[in-house]
């Protein structure tokens, strides 16, 4: 993560950024009074850059007003994404103001509601300066899960399920309208990849670990031993593209990354998605594998899994009902749920791979603005080692854990790969 204050990053913030959003959202008539950065992250919500708060003070009329904007920028440190932070930047971006207005236009035009994300103000891609602001969803009433540890419940998971369905379906809608080289050419950053698969490496190290002290699970064991030296093409293999089911994904679909509305009996009624720097073009079933094998337990996922590609494909489809039969129906329900069994393997690697830090106390999660660019190999080594502690620390990780192993110790696709 990075740190929850972060001067130097505060400081590419500057007046016209805010003055340019600040008239975005509330007219060329809205005079820019003051305003001020305010940390309001909580340790172990960013990995991609620094949050912050912009609270905004505001002359409209006679009146003096206030608006907070919540305002994405470069980390000005190595971190998790290395190299690579200048692309997650320019994918989130290009998404919010360019892929996202088309599809709520497609949306529109058959008489859909707009997707759930939170709208963008202003956005710059200036090198070692890349900065957006968002609009701060808070006022309304979104707020992340409170069950990071324990997982999502069947409820929150129902609402992520049904919107990725409608994203899914804007997608189809608007490749409907242009060819596919046209397509890829407008939307060229959904094709670059904004993680390294080398990265999983470390904590590779801390299931190879656990296994020694267990006994079984003979093919997970085989899996682990084919994934350190092939992890890249496994992803690759399950991120390739796989019509007809090939939409535009959010990519990160975890419980960092929703934001739920609440009724005054505390059930979840909404979603908003949020953080789309891993967005992609591939099978709709990442979205979902990404979902379930990280941010859901075993037992609920397994329990209500018909319910939920159920619902998935019903909310998908019913988007796709309101084209007036402009656009032919490119997948079945049971096709749906091969294709998401097909991609079993993504989910699973996912799971291994993100479930110790998911389910970490904040206070083991590494501060990325701490590590020296030259130390980022040792100390994610010495991370990866160290999470074999976390076992006898935190009580949900080992059960979550050895529900997955058991579930990937049984799982035939798995086995496809050790051969």
């Amino acid at each position: 993560y990075f740190p929850v204050e972060n001067p130097k990053a505060t400081k590419i913030i500057q007046k016209e950024h805010v003055k340019s959003a600040l008239r975005a959202d509330k007219g060329s008539d809205a005079v820019l009074r003051s305003w001020k950065a305010i940390p309001f992250t909580k340790k172990g919500d960013g990995y991609a850059g620094y949050v912050t708060c912009v609270i905004v003070k505001y002359g409209l009329g006679c009146a003096l007003k206030e608006v907070t904007y919540v305002v994405k920028v470069n980390p000005c440190g190595f971190g998790f994404y290395g190299d690579r932070l200048a692309l997650i930047f320019e994918k989130e971006v290009k998404f919010y103001t360019k892929l996202l207005l088309d599809l709520n236009s497609e949306l529109e035009s058959v008489g859909q509601d707009p997707l759930k994300f939170p709208k963008c103000y202003y956005a710059s891609l200036e090198k070692d300066k890349e900065i957006f602001f968002l609009e701060d969803l808070r006022p309304l009433g979104y707020k992340m899960a409170d069950m990071n540890q324990k997982g999502l419940d069947i409820c929150h998971t129902k609402l992520v399920i049904k919107e990725s369905g409608r994203l899914h379906a804007a997608s189809k809608l608007l490749t409907e309208k242009i060819s596919n080289e046209e397509f890829k050419l407008k939307y060229d950053f959904l094709l670059e990849e904004g993680f390294v698969s080398s990265q999983f490496s470390e904590n590779l190290t801390f299931i190879t670990d656990f296994l020694d002290t267990s006994g079984g699970y003979d093919n997970v064991r085989k899996w682990v031993t084919y994934l350190k030296s092939n992890a890249k093409e496994l992803l690759e293999d399950q991120r390739g593209s796989s019509p007809p089911f090939d939409v535009v994904c959010h990519g990160d679909l975890i419980t960092n990354n929703l934001l739920f509305r609440y009724d005054d009996d505390n059930k979840p009624i909404d979603v908003i998605f949020i953080d789309l720097q891993l967005n992609r073009f591939a099978s709709a079933a990442l979205d979902l594998e990404k979902l379930l094998f990280l941010s859901v337990d075993t037992a609920t996922r397994n329990s209500n899994l018909d319910e939920i590609l159920s619902i998935y494909y019903k909310s998908f489809l019913e988007v796709l009902s309101y084209a007036n039969n402009s656009i032919e129906i490119p997948y079945t329900k049971d096709e749906f749920k091969e294709e998401f069994k097909k991609k079993n393997p993504f989910g699973m690697l996912w799971g291994m791979f993100g479930m110790p830090s998911i389910i970490s106390n904040t206070d083991d999660l590494l501060d990325f603005q701490s590590v020296p660019e030259d130390k980022w190999e040792q100390v994610m080594a010495e991370f990866g080692s160290n999470l074999s502690e976390k076992l006898k620390t935190n009580p949900l990780l080992k059960p979550r854990l050895l529900d997955l192993l058991d579930e990937i110790n049984q799982c035939e696709r798995i086995g496809s790969y050790c051969k």
